[in-house]
Parts: C-alpha cells; structure tokens; sequence
C-alpha cells in the first residue's frame, strides 16, 4: 500500500509540474515565442532556493549562474542597448519585482537607455498606448509564476500592433 502511494504522490507531482501553465524554462521562451532571453536574474531568488536547487543551478549554469545580481543586471542593460539600436527608450513590462526593476533602470540610464516601466499591456488602455508611442518593448516574466496564456497574449497584441519586442528577462531560473 505505502508503495501504491509513493507512486501516486510523485505521479500527481509530476502531473502538476506539467499541467501548470506556468513558465519552466528559458528555452521554452524561444521555443515556444520566437524572442530572446536578454538576461536572467538568479541571484535574487538564492536565499529562496534549497540545497538541490542549488546544486542544479551550478550544474546547468555552471559559473553564468554564480554571477551578482549588479553582474546579471549590467549584462542584461548591455544586451537591451544593443538591441535598441537606434531608438534608446523602452517600454518595460511583465511580472516585476520593484527593487530589480529600479537596478535595470539605473544601469540602463547609465548607459543612455530610456526605460519607461509600465503596467501589463493586456490588462490596461493607457499601458498599451504608452507602449505604442515607444514601439519597443522588454518583458519582464519570473520563473514558475509567469503564466503561458499571458505570455503568448503579450506578445499577440504586440505583433498586431508591430511593436518590436526587443526580448525577455527571465526572473528567478
């Protein structure tokens, strides 16, 4: 009987894991959306992880995943200016964390890149407009709570309206 339901417990875990709906992995950004991973933020969730979590992320990043957060965070503003190209402001949206969010955009500035945060662009009028008057965006998903539905209407409205998504951060992998 206790076996029965060992196996069962892991079944119904293993079912939750991939009925979620949430996001997994960054690969599954560029799979599953066609856009780029601009950067990742691991080292804000460290305290968050336990030991096998721990053990996972520097086996699967190796040394990428023991940079500092300032680290993650100016390679991220790197990537985003040189995505911009000519137009230096973007549009910043998606799942944020406030305290990350300010790093981006201090570090941005620095590199004469003009980051506008906003509010979801499905969800609110006044954000997509905002977006639509810059015509580039970064969005902003966090591993695990990102949802796929809204992911995909994110990057739905943009294409219908050709906004340019410059690419993802991920929050959390």
């Amino acid at each position: 009987g206790g076996v029965i339901g060992i196996a069962l417990e892991i079944i119904f875990i293993l079912l939750k894991y991939l009925l979620s709906g949430n996001l997994r992995s960054e690969a599954e950004i560029k799979a599953l959306y066609h856009n780029d991973v601009l950067g990742t933020i691991r080292s804000s969730v460290d305290g968050k992880r336990g030991k096998i979590d721990k053990w996972y992320v520097g086996a699967r990043y190796g040394k990428s995943g023991k940079m500092s957060l300032e680290q993650e965070v100016e390679l991220i503003c790197a990537n985003m200016k040189i995505a911009c190209k000519e137009n230096q402001k973007v549009y910043l949206t998606g799942r944020d964390s406030t305290e990350i969010l300010e790093k981006i955009r201090e570090e941005c500035e620095k590199r004469g890149l003009t980051v506008v945060s906003g509010r979801e662009i499905c969800y609110y009028a006044e954000a997509l407009e905002e977006l639509a008057k810059i015509g580039q965006v970064v969005f902003i998903e966090e591993m695990r709570k990102s949802r796929y539905n809204n992911m995909y209407q994110e990057v739905i409205r943009c294409r219908e309206h050709q906004i340019s998504i410059l690419g993802m951060i991920v929050i959390g992998a």
